[in-house]
Order: structure tokens, then sequence, then C-alpha cells
């Protein structure tokens, strides 16, 4: 099979999932609306004030310094910035990623535009592997807590495979990722760790370089943990909610769920084609490189295993660490906007050991072999991609469809609000569910209604069914 012709094919392949799954980003985006806790942020931003607000959430519920920061400048711009959202956290999540590319692609021709297909094409695997992707991506305060934190590590990795601007930068980067929430901060030190471990057992050329980046790295998120410990809003909230009674406890429930989460993740149809995609286009990427290059890279076979196993091993540990930052604040599973975290480093992972180990598989192999394996890996991947987009078009569209019909709905209720309000009428809205499982007008006592009464001025609404 003719290889050169596969890249163009494949390339081709990539860049319509790319166009297609933007486009279904960029379109649905426009159905977002205020929900849950947005109205509770922009009643009390509507109240305070921009830094009033900030001080309020610190002293009284959060010490997300960061997320408190960027929640109020949504609110200040209005309900309609809600609707672009999505598309400017997607945008970010890409184009913090692309110098990393570049630095890939570097030797290559139409290495931007290479660069910027293959993050966008990595971003929306990841996105549609998302436990929730109403809450991670389409609701305001779900996505300014949970997912924007990444374009910032996406920032932190770009800076040390291709800027290596060390002491501020790394620090600054981790320092405002850490400060979206604390499952993030905490996590990120993990991996920052780990990082730091792999550049002590590895021997590159870079290495010490690498390691002054990684240790103000680490101590930004150290920073970033301290300064949320410091609110007494956190102290506040956790005294409301249940937290674990025992380390036994906390350690059995950490290990059995992680294991359960992991478990899950490898029967689920749409990680499992993800996690070929991407293996097999790695693969090709790094047949491809060789052959170009005509010489194998300088690390050795036990370093590659190592870097295989440290990855795998990341895995493992970050998955056990979320869970564990759960169990220990609130004793039960994390929610699924939490979970996009596993999901987002286990990816990451994963491209690591895809590399590492597609290095070590070539390099061990014949020419004949190596041919061989060629042509079937291409057909793996030609299988894959189709299934992978089969799967991505059919959820996303279904979540663009309920977005639509909750938007609409909500536009009518919303003018009706007003319309009651102007008219001295008792204001009442028909209830209608949220997507993605949050909160509505009448979950948990109402405390949706109630911030929502606030942010339209009015006494109180009342929600029929």
């Amino acid at each position: 099979m003719n290889n050169f012709l596969f890249s163009k094919f494949k390339f081709l392949i990539i860049l319509v999932f790319v166009l297609i799954g933007s486009y279904f980003i960029v379109t649905s985006s426009f159905f977002t609306r205020m929900l849950a806790d947005d109205f509770c942020v922009a009643t009390v931003q509507k109240n305070y004030g921009f830094w009033g607000a900030q001080k309020f959430w610190w002293e009284t519920w959060s010490g997300r310094y960061s997320f408190n920061f960027i929640i109020n400048i949504a609110s200040s711009l209005g309900q309609y910035v809600t609707r672009f959202i999505p598309i400017f956290i997607y945008l970010g999540l890409v184009f913090s990623l692309l110098p990393a590319y570049i630095n890939i692609f570097k030797k290559s021709k139409y290495s931007l535009i290479r660069s910027l297909i293959f993050s966008a094409f990595l971003i929306l695997i990841i996105l549609i592997n998302a436990p929730n992707i109403s809450q991670s991506l389409y609701w305001q305060t779900g996505v300014l807590t949970y997912t924007i934190p990444f374009i910032f590590f996406n920032l932190f990795l770009s800076n040390l495979i291709y800027f290596r601007k060390k002491v501020f930068i790394p620090f600054l980067l981790t320092v405002i990722g850490g400060g979206f929430n604390e499952t993030f901060a905490v996590t990120q030190t993990v991996v920052i760790v780990l990082l730091i471990v792999g550049s002590y057992l590895i021997k590159f050329k870079e290495r010490i370089e690498i390691r002054k980046i990684l240790f103000w790295g680490l101590l930004g998120t150290f920073t970033s943990i301290a300064v949320m410990l410091l609110s007494p809003g956190l102290h506040g909230r956790q005294s409301t909610v249940t937290q674990a009674g025992s380390l036994v406890f906390l350690f059995k429930s950490t290990l059995l769920g992680a294991k359960w989460y992991l478990q899950r993740i490898l029967t689920i149809y749409t990680s499992i084609y993800s996690l070929v995609v991407i293996f097999t286009s790695i693969f090709h990427f790094v047949s491809e490189y060789i052959d170009r290059s005509k010489k194998k890279i300088s690390l050795n076979r036990k370093e590659l295993m190592l870097i295989s196993g440290i990855a795998i091993f990341a895995i493992v540990l970050v998955t056990i660490t979320i869970f564990g930052v759960s169990y220990y604040a609130t004793s039960y599973l994390p929610r699924e906007r939490v979970l996009f975290t596993v999901i987002y480093f286990i990816f990451f992972s994963f491209v690591v050991f895809s590399l590492s180990t597609s290095f070590l598989v070539i390099n061990l192999m014949s020419k004949k072999s190596l041919s061989l394996t060629k042509n079937f890996n291409i057909i793996i991947f030609l299988i894959f991609v189709v299934l992978l987009f089969e799967s991505f078009y059919s959820h996303w569209s279904v979540i663009k469809n309920r977005m639509e019909d909750y938007a609409k709905t909500w536009d009518i209720q919303e003018a009706l609000i007003y319309e009651q309000k102007e008219n001295g009428e008792e204001i009442v809205v028909t209830y209608q569910k949220p997507v993605g499982d949050i909160d509505g007008f009448i979950e948990n006592k109402g405390w949706v209604s109630l911030c929502a009464s606030g942010y339209y001025g009015v006494e109180k609404i009342k929600v029929i069914e």
C-alpha cells in the first residue's frame, strides 16, 4: 500500500473529522443558556459588583481565585456571553496545544496547518470522551471550573516543549491553572512530580533545562493549593458536606472507585475507538519520522520501556488521585464534570505511551516486518476512525438537538418572566429539565429558582410541572 497516498488520505480524514466536530461545537454553543449556579453567580455579581463578588465567594464559599475571577468577568458581560464561552474554550484548548505540535512537525511541509489540525483532532477526541459533555463544555460554571484550567496546562506543556521559558512563565501558568479548582491543582501536582521523576530516570540532552521548568511549575501548583486553603469560604463549605469518616474508608473507596472507572473506560466503545485511533495514527507518524530522518532516536530500549511504564502508571495514579480527593472531600464518587479531569490526563498519558511504544516497536522490527505492520496499521486506523466518527456524530447531534429544544423553550419562558414582572403579575414558569442532568428549578429544594429570582429581580418564581 502506498505510504505517501495514505498519508494524504489520513490527513484528509482527520481534516474532515475536525471540520465537522468544530461545526458541532460552534453551532451547539449558540444554544447554551444560563443554568443552575450561573444564576447564583450572576445575582451576587449584580448585588456586590465585580470585586465585591469575589470577596463574597472567597469569604463564604470558595477559595478558587482563578475561577472566581473569570466567572465574574463572564457574569459582568451579561447572559449572552454564555453562547460564546464553549467556542472560546475549544479554541483556547486547541491553540494552547499548538506550539507543542509545531515543535513536533517543525521539519515537515505545512507544519503550522498540520499542527493546527492535529491539535484540534486530539482535543475533539478528548471532548467526545467527556463523561458529560454538557456539563464540561456547555454549562458556564462547569466549563469555567473544570475545563478551562487545561488551557493553562497545555500552555505549560507547550512552554516545556517549545518555548523553554524559565522561572516566571511556568510558575504563573500553574498558579493560574491550579486556582480553578482543588482537584485539578492536586492532580497537576502529581503529573508534574511524575515528569520530574522521569527527568531523573531518563537521560536526554535537555533534561537539566526541562527539570528547572518543571520545578518552577511545581512551585506554582503548590502555591495555588496553599492559597485556596487560606480561604475562609473553603472551610465553611466543607462543613456543609459529609467527609471521609476514616482512613480505611478513604483508602478502600479510592482504590475500588479508581479500579471501577478504569475498567469502565475499557468497556465504552467510544473510548476504545479513540485509543486505537490515537495509537495507530501516532504509530504511522513515528514510522514516517524514521523514514524521513533515516535515523533512530537517541533513547535506548530500556528508556523507551520506562517512558511507556511511567505513562501507564500516570494513568492509574491520576485516577486514584482524583477519586481520593473526591472521597476525602465529600465521601462520594467524583461528579461527571470532575471526571473530565481524569479523561484529559488519561488521553495525554496515552499519547506519551503511544509515542514511546511506537518508537520501541519500530526500532526492534526488520524492514520486511515493519512494512507488513504499516499496512496492517493503516487498515486498523481506517476502520476505527470511521467507527469513532460515527460515534462522535451520533452523540454530538443528539446533544445539539436537546440543547436547541431547551434553548427555544427557555427563551419563551424568560420572555414570559419579563412580561409578568412588567405587568406586576405573579411570576410563573413551566418546569423543564436542563440538558446534562444539571439541577433545574425544582431539584434540591428549588435552590435554582431562588437564585433565578434574585437574578431577575423578583420576589419568587413559581414553577408548575
